[in-house]
């Protein structure tokens, strides 16, 4: 009997989906049960070999290169022809795939899908990672107005929505003009087991032999974040306490950060490490005593925050500090892995930092509290969210 072949989907994203945790999680949930291509685009600036990527993830995958537009520089211009580029291209391919669903990952690729769907009857599944009109960027008004406008008309050719959590469900609902309630598929990472490690100890007692409790900050190392009261804070903690952070980002302000923490006197207890693959986040990750996670509240994209980083602590078993934001404090009402903090003040996550690590009986309940936690709040769990979208989208058809 010849096999039944599985429904056609064709996911889009601009860029080079390899360094897309959300998007990689959703690929490979989905091409378990359909025939399932990722679309995304090559800029230049990346040394990128196709094969290699497709081999890495077990994905089909492909990428339009941004050859034409490369030279062009970062204006207004520039970026509208580089768009122009990837949208041609990507029309082109989603077009030639035939596909029964349009997976559009973030708001820029949805006039993308509208192209593709009108010329397949494709149906579409839009995947809003943030509130983009909540977003600071300094756009104008000029901008935001017409993009809203798009994104409002576009929904309503949506046959599934998908937000990070019920705050940006709601609001895309009662503010935006969804035409229904978003479904919430949380960005969490697939189960990890903890496994103990000494990596970030031993990085820092080569540095300064006296520390024996480390503070881990991870993630991009940029302005705009609140990342200066990270040194400040160690002005309030106790001497054997250190504060690292390990990620990329931009060279002159981690500079800045360093310099600060050095007028402060606490040069030997502020480290910067450089970013590293997964494998190893998780170990350092692993061998902290504490994690934080920082958010301004500087827009609604950022009080209604949905950070992965609070469930990637968890399955380190790391007891966390975490912004005094809504989406923060109710994770850790509901889970009792950490403490919240106000995000502008230094003082304020000493305090949370010192009322973690007071106690050991304390501080071992929320080590345990995180692995219950981890258990639970896993890709695996979520993904079951996701298949059933596309169970009710294809139903539908």
């Amino acid at each position: 009997m010849r096999k039944k072949a599985r429904p056609r989907v064709c996911m889009l994203i601009l860029n080079e989906i390899i360094r897309d945790g959300r998007v990689l999680r959703s690929a490979k949930a989905l091409s378990r049960e359909y025939d399932l291509t990722v679309l995304g685009v090559t800029r230049k600036k990346f040394d990128f070999n196709p094969s290699e990527h497709r081999k890495a993830h077990g994905l089909k995958m492909d990428w339009i290169p941004l050859n034409l537009s490369a030279h062009l520089p970062r204006s207004a211009l520039g970026y509208g022809a580089r768009y122009a580029e990837a949208a041609a291209g990507l029309i082109a391919k989603g077009v030639s795939l035939k596909p029964r669903v349009i997976h559009a990952h973030e708001w820029s690729t949805l006039p993308i899908a509208l192209a593709i769907q009108t010329l397949t009857r494709a149906r579409i599944v839009y995947d809003c990672h943030e509130l983009y009109r909540e977003m600071t960027h300094g756009q104008s008004q000029w901008w935001w107005t017409p993009s809203a406008t798009m994104e409002t008309w576009a929904m309503g050719h949506c046959d599934g929505i998908i937000a990070c959590n019920h705050y940006r469900a709601e609001i895309m609902r009662d503010e935006y003009g969804a035409p229904f309630l978003p479904a919430v598929v949380r960005n969490v990472p697939s189960y990890r087991e903890f496994q103990p490690s000494s990596v970030l100890r031993d990085y820092t007692r080569r540095r300064n032999p006296n520390i024996r409790r480390i503070v881990l900050h991870q993630g991009g190392i940029m302005v705009g974040r609140s990342l200066e009261i990270l040194p400040r804070a160690l002005t309030y903690l106790p001497s054997d306490v250190a504060m690292v952070l390990v990620g990329g980002g931009s060279r002159s302000f981690a500079r800045k950060l360093e310099q600060m923490a050095e007028e402060l006197g606490q040069a030997d207890r502020f480290f910067i490490h450089p970013a590293v693959n997964h494998v190893e986040l998780f170990q350092m990750t692993c061998s902290a005593d504490v994690g934080v996670v920082i958010y301004r509240n500087t827009c609604r994209n950022n009080y209604y925050c949905a950070p992965n980083k609070l469930t990637e602590y968890a399955q380190a078993a790391l007891p966390t500090v975490g912004a005094d934001l809504p989406p923060i404090r109710e994770f850790f009402e509901q889970y009792k892995t950490g403490i919240a903090f106000d995000p502008e003040d230094s003082k304020s996550l000493a305090d949370a930092i010192n009322a973690l690590l007071s106690s050991d009986d304390k501080y071992q309940q929320y080590k345990r509290n995180c692995l219950t936690t981890a258990k639970v709040m896993t890709w695996e769990r979520e993904s079951q969210i996701l298949l059933n979208i596309y169970n009710r989208v294809l139903h539908n058809c």
